[in-house]
């Protein structure tokens, strides 16, 4: 009768069938007639790969043998996860729109158990945050993140004139329009139209617009 062998795993696998750390093997032989002569020894598995074969074979000291084996599946190296912002913000960083960040994630080892979903962001403000997390079918995890400028509200501007025009609302010389632009809170003047001379003339539009560095625009008109 040949003796008895069973292998067990440390640390055991995951529901998966899956080991994220070096994996032992050991072996554990039994003999009720003549006696165990040789029982295999612990066997440390480091290497990546899954359906990795182990296997022990025990002898009694009648010569009788038993084999058996397990079979390892072992990732240690954690999912890529990369995020994506949509639409993209422009060159200086910032959206004036609602932001949608999405997620892409890969697993060449165990592959992947759970990609976060899409995170809609709508709130104004600099410098917001969103992380999420990856896991693959090993528990092994991987964290990214995105800084998001957002700035839907369009800067404010306003004219004014060097030399004021009377009560019938005539200049008698030249004047010059001077436009203040301003975006309280939000990403900033990117750009504001520059002073403009006006001549002889009546109902001479001068407009002058304030961009913000989100790309919002105000414009007014005298």
């Amino acid at each position: 009768t040949p003796p008895s062998i069973t292998a067990a795993i440390t640390p055991a696998p995951n529901a998966a069938g899956w080991e994220s750390a070096d994996a032992t093997v050991t072996f554990t032989c039994a003999d009720s007639g003549s006696g165990v002569q040789s029982c295999p020894a612990p066997v440390t598995v480091t290497a990546e790969g899954g359906g990795q074969t182990i296997s022990g074979t025990a002898v009694d000291a009648a010569g009788n043998s038993a084999t058996t084996s397990v079979t390892l599946n072992i990732d240690k190296t954690p999912a890529s996860v990369t995020a994506m912002v949509e639409p993209a913000p422009n060159a200086a960083g910032w959206n004036n729109t609602d932001v949608t960040v999405t997620f892409a994630c890969q697993d060449a080892g165990a592959g992947v158990d759970g990609c976060p979903a899409a995170v809609p962001v709508s709130a104004e403000g600099a410098n917001q945050v969103v992380s999420r997390t990856a896991t693959d079918r090993a528990g092994n995890q991987a964290t990214t993140s995105v800084t998001l400028n957002i700035d839907k509200t369009p800067p404010s501007i306003a004219p004014a004139l060097s030399t004021p025009p009377n009560a019938a609302g005539w200049v008698t010389g030249d004047t010059t329009v001077t436009f203040t632009c301003a975006d309280s809170g939000g990403s900033g003047i990117g750009a504001c139209s520059p002073p403009v001379t006006v001549g002889e003339g009546a109902s001479q539009p001068v407009t002058g617009t304030a961009t913000d560095v989100a790309g919002n625009t105000a414009t007014v008109t005298v």
